[in-house]
């Protein structure tokens, strides 16, 4: 899990989506595997990873500090014993447990990564609670 401010939000997006342009910093990257890789949150996300970020923080109560979390990202790896066949739908089943436990509302991504040793899912999403109908930006409480 990684856990990112304001400003490694960019980054960490366009590292998910292997953005052109944005240098890698993974070198185990195979290139000419990219194309194998896909997004599960491309039918419930349409804004660009980072906007939607913005946008949402902007929509609930939250300090104005630094260090205040705006993502979270999740990687989760395909355990060794899936057989190939039912490769996607681990990773449809495990988007849709974190969709429901941090609300689909607030998912930012749901990328999974083919063109590396070991296939895995990063789901990037906005750290949101609800306290007393109001919706705050708290990661310490969700985490």
């Amino acid at each position: 899990m990684l856990k990112c401010t304001r400003p490694a939000v960019f980054g960490l997006i366009a590292h998910n989506e292997r953005r052109k342009g944005c240098a890698l910093s993974n070198k185990d990257i195979d290139n000419n595997r990219t194309h194998l890789n896909y997004n599960l949150a491309a039918n419930i996300q349409s804004l660009k990873g980072e906007m939607f970020v913005y946008k949402r923080v902007s929509e609930i109560k939250h300090l104005n500090r630094k260090d205040v979390i705006h993502m979270v990202d999740w990687i989760i790896s395909l355990p060794k014993n899936v057989p190939a066949e039912d490769e996607r739908k681990f990773f449809e089943y495990t988007f849709e447990f974190v969709c429901k436990r941090y609300g689909k509302q607030n998912i930012v991504n749901g990328w999974v990564h083919n063109d590396e040793k070991t296939p895995h899912i990063h789901i990037a999403f906005v750290p949101v609670i609800v306290k007393d109908e109001i919706e705050k930006l708290n990661c310490k409480s969700i985490i």
